[in-house]
């Protein structure tokens, strides 16, 4: 079975973005492992330490829309979470949490014209 995750910084989605090549830049221990099967929306993330990964999923601009962990990778899972957790201030958000399902609400309110970062009304306004 799988688990589907998102990334989320402080207290809004809004500020929840980071892209890829940040994420590994600022996540030390954080791999690109390199597949036949990545593109350029997604990539297999691991660490030093443990076999396996989780897959990556982000926009043509690079920015993580969330990641999945299929099959048995539970120590594979817990352990990018653990590296995700060292940026501080920021919170892995797996499918089975309530908070998950209220990113995609907060993803129509991005205007994919404009700069994916720039949101048109933050979410906090709308409670």
């Amino acid at each position: 079975m799988s688990t589907c995750y998102r990334i989320k910084f402080g207290n809004t989605w809004n500020r929840s973005m980071i892209s890829i090549t940040q994420l590994l830049s600022e996540c030390k221990g954080l791999i690109e492992v390199d597949t036949t099967y990545a593109d350029n929306k997604s990539m297999f993330v691991s660490t030093n330490d443990i076999e396996g990964g989780c897959w990556f999923y982000f926009r043509e601009n690079g920015f993580i829309t969330g990641f999945t962990r299929y099959g048995g990778n539970y120590d594979s899972a817990d352990a990018i979470i653990n590296e995700i957790d060292k940026l501080g201030d920021v919170r892995v958000i797996s499918e089975h949490e309530p908070d998950y399902h209220d990113y995609e609400f907060v993803e129509s309110l991005y205007d994919p014209i404009v700069n994916i970062t720039s949101p048109i009304v933050d979410p906090e306004d709308l409670k």
